[in-house]
């Protein structure tokens, strides 16, 4: 999972080691891939890389297909989120099949912060509608205008075929309370795809497939587009309206995010912010409200 975090870094966080990412399985017997510990940073006003630690990213300090992006204005240097998708021990044999086993799951109540000033991670449990477990989605991050509260947009993923995991709906995880609130209620599934903050206020999906509850990866057409909101592979997402658009106009686009009244009948506030309900009470709110 990759994020460009501003002003010249951009970051990867674990993910698996198999024969897609490492030529040199092809040659060896009876080799299983197996998730990797580690969050790659790429320097961009240098170009350089280094490798510093995710193992305080969760119990086995991996994730895969999760959930990952960027805060820009908490902390000194800004913030990443992780949460969603799979883990599993260093090294630990995860063939494809078992990537559908339960026990992979890293449920969507446990966040992980990272600290990018202080090279730290931190762990928080979310509370209120917690979406149900689901990997391959996607998120963004903006915030209100006066930094009182930050709202993660979380789209998609794909579920399991015993579950209610596969959904349409946009769920925002609003920061500093750690609340998970559902703001659509919707059908149109999609997995595989990426999320960009596009202008303000509009959350751009690029790509992606139609998951269904028995096949992650529908073959044949059944993954492609039948949804106009999705024409061409691409759909926008008004965080300011929350609805889908199909078109964009720069000059809206360029007005300022505002919270939306689903956000603030949860935690309070107005749309510019003042926000002033409950804060984390883990180690996280030293973080985030160090200058």
């Amino acid at each position: 999972m990759s994020v460009q975090a501003h002003p010249s870094k951009a970051f990867h966080l674990s993910g698996q080691r198999d024969s897609y990412s490492d030529a040199s399985f092809y040659a060896q017997e009876d080799v299983k891939p197996y998730f990797v510990q580690g969050l790659l940073v790429f320097d961009e006003s240098n170009e350089s890389f280094r490798n510093t630690s995710s193992a305080g990213l969760n119990q086995a300090g991996t994730i895969l297909l999760g959930f990952f992006t960027f805060v820009g204005s908490l902390g000194s240097q800004g913030v990443l989120i992780a949460f969603g998708g799979l883990t599993a021990n260093v090294a630990e044999a995860v063939p494809p099949k078992r990537l559908e086993s339960p026990e992979l799951r890293w449920q969507m109540q446990n966040i992980a912060v990272y600290d990018i000033a202080n090279e730290r991670w931190y762990q928080q449990q979310a509370h209120g509608d917690i979406p149900s477990w689901r990997s391959a989605g996607c998120a963004i991050a903006v915030s209100a205008m006066d930094n009182s509260s930050h709202s993660v947009y979380a789209f998609g993923g794909w579920g399991s075929s015993n579950t209610q995991n596969n959904d349409g709906n946009v769920y925002v995880l609003s920061i500093p309370s750690f609340t998970w609130i559902r703001v659509t209620l919707d059908t149109d599934q999609r997995s595989q795809h990426k999320c960009h903050l596009m202008g303000k206020h509009h959350m751009l999906v690029v790509g992606g497939i139609r998951p269904n509850r028995e096949e992650q990866y529908p073959s044949g057409m059944a993954g492609c587009d039948t949804d106009p909101k999705f024409n061409q592979g691409l759909g926008m997402f008004s965080l300011n309206n929350h609805t889908w658009a199909t078109n964009y106009d720069p000059e809206a686009g360029a007005a300022p995010y505002q919270v939306h009244s689903s956000i603030t009948n949860a935690i309070g506030g107005n749309a510019t912010g003042e926000q002033q309900n409950v804060h984390p009470t883990l180690a996280s709110r030293r973080m985030i409200y160090a200058s």
